[in-house]
């Protein structure tokens, strides 16, 4: 027979605790992991959804800053409230019941409140943009003069 190396021990003579992992460990280390990537795909939900708020909250940003523009350019506002929807195909004509808003702008909805300010040819416009049935996720209020000379 072979003399071995001191410390040295044959296949045979390794005792199987450590050769393997036992059953024990691998249930564990299986546990552990699965914890672990439920965690995970929890945070990727949620990320989804923050992502998702985030783009409705810069749509009705960008789409309140459009009818801002819009009541601008468009005269001197009569006082009362006007809302609407913003149309989402390029080939329906805009009005101002319903702006062109494009492709992202469906299910959005738009109210525009104007009221005076006491001053003459001076008026306070409000215009709020959400989706429909919710609370407004864009304000932006304005102060139009009225051009006349």
């Amino acid at each position: 027979m072979i003399a071995l190396p001191a410390g040295v021990r044959r296949r045979s003579q390794v005792s199987m605790s450590t050769r393997a992992f036992s059953l024990l460990e691998v249930l564990v280390a299986v546990a552990v992991l699965g914890v672990a990537m439920t965690g995970l795909l929890g945070l990727h939900a949620r990320d989804l959804r923050l992502a998702a708020a985030a783009q409705d909250l810069t749509v009705a940003g960008a789409l309140a800053a459009r009818l801002a523009t819009d009541t601008r350019v468009g005269g001197y506002p009569e006082l009362g409230v006007t809302d609407g929807t913003f149309a989402t195909d390029r080939d329906e004509p805009p009005s101002r019941e319903r702006p062109y808003g494009g492709a992202l702008a469906e299910g959005f909805t738009w109210r525009r409140t104007v009221e005076p300010t006491g001053l003459a040819n001076l008026r306070r416009v409000r215009i709020e943009v959400g989706r429909k049935d919710e609370a407004p996720l864009a304000t932006l209020e304005l102060l139009v003069r009225n051009e006349v000379r």
